[in-house]
């Protein structure tokens, strides 16, 4: 993988990713730093102000499936963007507020629901797994 250092505006990013084309990184970066609740709204500049080639991914982020890893103020979001979510996203691996995929094909299924991923709207309320998973203990 390949390791930018981004700076956007309000902020400084890390971004890893396959591609080395410019008009690539800047098009996988704007478009998936868009899905992220923490840094969409504060991208106001793109610049590139470091680049490494053929770095790993940090090791905790490792063999997961992950295209893709985005790192600023404190967030670190794992994307699979091989897969779509319904709503056209990316699928988060890791979202920006630590919950891991619970996907039993792409995720971390004992980290989290076994049923679904961690994307579910009102998850509690629609679906049995939080009570089954309490009555196995």
């Amino acid at each position: 993988m390949n390791k930018y250092e981004i700076d956007y505006g309000h902020g400084v990013a890390y971004f890893w990713t396959d591609a080395l084309d410019a008009r690539d990184v800047q098009g996988q970066f704007y478009r998936l730093a868009g899905e992220c609740f923490g840094i969409r709204k504060s991208i106001s500049a793109y610049e590139v102000l470091q680049r490494y080639q053929g770095v790993e991914l940090p090791i905790p982020y490792r063999d997961k499936g992950a295209t893709h890893l985005l790192e600023h103020s404190g967030d670190i979001i794992l994307f699979d963007d091989a897969h779509r979510c319904p709503n056209g996203n990316s699928w988060k691996l890791l979202s920006e507020t630590g919950e891991w995929c619970s996907c039993q094909q792409r995720g971390s299924p004992e980290l989290a629901c076994s049923c679904h991923h961690f994307w579910v709207e009102n998850h509690d309320q629609l679906c049995q797994c939080k009570a089954s998973r309490e009555q196995s203990r």
